[in-house]
C-alpha cells in the first residue's frame, strides 16, 4: 500500500472517484436551498406560516419514508434504475407542485404536491456512501466517509446563501426548478458512474429476501445514536435564532447558525489530516461526550459574540462525530445491504431534527434559554450511552476494490514456500 498520507487529495485522485462525486454534490445541491424556498413560495402564495410549515413537514416525512424503499431496491441491483427512474420523475414532482401553488389549489393539495415532490427525490447520499468501499481501499474509508460529512456541512451553508440570491434574482419557483434540474442531471451522470453500473450488475451479492437492515443490535444503536444527537441539533437549530432574538439581535442568526457549520467543515478537515488510529467506537464516545459539553456550555453565552464563540469551538465536533457514524454503519452493515442502511440515517435524522425543534419549541417558555442548552447536551449523554453499546466491528470488510488493492503486492512477493 502506497505510503502517501491519506488525505482528501489522495481520495480524490483516486480512479473512479471523480465520476462520483461530481455528480453526486451537484444531485444533492438542493438539499440545503428546498425548504427554505419552499416555506417562502407556499407562504407568499398562500399568506401562511401555517400551510408553509404543513408543506415542508409534509416534503420531509415522504422524503423520510421512501428512502429506505429505494434503497432496498438499490441493493437488490437496480440502483441505476432508481437513480435514473427517480431522478427524472423529481422535476415532474416539483412542476406538477408548482402548479398547484400557482394556480390557488387548496392547502391540503398543496401539501399533498409537496409530499409528493419529496417523495421524488432519488438515494443520492445512500447509494454514494454504499458503494465507496467499493470505490476505494481501507486506507482510504475514513478520508471518503469523512468527505460525506464536510459535503453535507457545506451544503447545508451554501444552501440558504444560494436560495436568497436566486430569490433576489428571480423567485423561489425558479429556484425550486433549478434544483429540479440539478438532481436529474446529478442523478442521470451518477447512474453512468462504473462503479454505480458494477454495483448493480447481477453478480453483486444481493440481500435475501428474509430478514431486514434493522435486524443487526450494532446498527439498531448506531441509528439511536444518529437520532439522539439530531434530537440535540434540531433543538439547537431552533435555540440559536431564539437567543439572537432575545438578545436583542434577531439578524445575527443566521450568521451565528454559519458561524456553528463553518466550525463543523473546519472540524471534519482537521479530523482526516489528525487520521486518529484508536477503535471506532472509541472515537465515538468520546467525540459524542465532548458534543455533549459544548452544548451544556453554551447556556453560560450571555452576549451574541459569546454564544458564537462556543459554537466556533463545539461546531469542529460535529463532522468527526457524523463521519464515524458512517464509518461504523458501512462496518457493521452487510455490504449487499448497504444503501438501504444509509438511507435509514437520513430518515433517523430527518425525524430526530423534527422531534428536536418541536421540543424546544415547547420547552423554550417555560425552561428558558439556558436550561433549554442543558436539554440538547441531555439528548447527547443520552447518545454516548447507546454509543456505548456498540460492539467494535474491526477492520473494514474486504471488498473487491480492496482487495484488488493488495494483489499486486501479493503477486510481487518472492515465492519463497516454492522454492524450498
Amino acid at each position: 500500500m502506497s505510503s502517501e498520507r491519506a488525505g482528501y487529495p489522495a481520495l480524490l485522485r483516486s480512479p473512479g472517484v471523480p465520476a462520483v462525486v461530481l455528480p453526486s454534490i451537484l444531485a444533492r445541491l438542493p438539499v440545503g436551498m428546498t425548504s427554505v424556498l419552499l416555506v417562502l413560495l407556499v407562504q407568499n402564495s398562500t399568506g401562511s406560516y401555517r400551510a408553509a410549515g404543513l408543506a415542508m413537514g409534509a416534503n420531509w416525512l415522504a422524503f423520510a419514508a421512501t428512502s429506505p424503499f429505494y434503497g432496498r431496491v438499490s441493493d437488490r441491483g437496480h440502483a441505476v434504475w432508481v437513480m435514473v427512474i427517480v431522478g427524472c420523475a423529481n422535476p415532474l414532482a416539483t412542476v406538477g407542485f408548482l402548479l398547484l401553488v400557482h394556480n390557488g389549489a387548496p392547502v391540503w393539495a398543496i401539501v399533498a404536491g409537496a409530499a409528493v415532490a419529496g417523495g421524488a427525490a432519488p438515494p443520492i447520499a445512500a447509494v454514494t456512501r454504499a458503494v465507496w468501499p467499493h470505490l476505494v481501499d481501507g486506507r482510504l474509508h475514513p478520508v471518503a466517509f469523512g468527505f460525506e460529512a464536510v459535503v453535507v456541512e457545506i451544503l447545508y451553508v451554501l444552501g440558504p446563501l444560494v436560495a436568497g440570491l436566486v430569490c433576489a434574482v428571480a423567485s423561489p419557483s425558479a429556484g425550486l426548478l433549478v434544483g429540479a434540474a440539478a438532481v436529474t442531471i446529478g442523478s442521470l451522470s451518477l447512474a453512468r458512474a462504473p462503479v454505480i453500473r458494477s454495483y448493480s450488475s447481477r453478480d453483486t451479492p444481493r440481500p435475501a429476501r428474509s430478514g431486514h437492515v434493522l435486524a443487526s443490535p450494532a446498527m439498531r444503536r448506531i441509528l439511536m445514536v444518529t437520532f439522539l444527537m439530531s434530537v440535540a441539533y434540531g433543538v439547537l437549530e431552533v435555540l440559536v435564532p431564539a437567543f439572537a432574538v432575545e438578545a436583542g439581535s434577531p439578524s445575527s442568526s443566521g450568521l451565528l447558525l454559519g458561524v456553528w457549520s463553518s466550525a463543523s467543515i473546519v472540524g471534519g478537515i482537521l479530523y482526516i489530516r489528525l487520521a486518529p488510529r484508536s477503535p471506532l467506537v472509541r472515537q465515538l464516545v468520546v467525540l459524542i461526550f465532548a458534543n455533549a459539553a459544548g452544548f451544556a456550555v453554551l447556556a453560560v453565552a450571555r452576549e451574541p459574540w459569546q454564544l458564537a464563540l462556543l459554537l466556533a469551538v463545539g461546531g469542529t465536533l460535529m463532522a468527526p462525530a457524523t463521519s464515524v457514524e458512517y464509518m461504523l454503519a458501512s462496518r457493521n452493515t452487510d455490504s449487499s445491504r448497504a444503501t438501504e442502511g444509509f438511507t435509514w440515517f437520513g430518515t433517523v435524522a430527518y425525524g430526530g431534527a423534527a422531534a428536536g425543534g418541536a421540543l424546544a419549541g415547547v420547552l423554550i417558555e417555560p425552561w428558558g434559554l439556558p436550561m433549554t442548552f442543558l436539554a440538547a447536551a441531555f439528548g447527547a449523554v443520552l447518545a454516548g450511552c447507546f454509543a456505548l453499546r456498540i460492539a467494535d466491528p474491526g477492520p473494514p470488510q474486504e471488498t473487491e476494490r480492496t482487495a484488488a488493492a493488495e494483489r499486486p503486492a501479493e503477486a510481487a512477493a518472492p515465492a519463497e514456500d516454492d522454492s524450498r
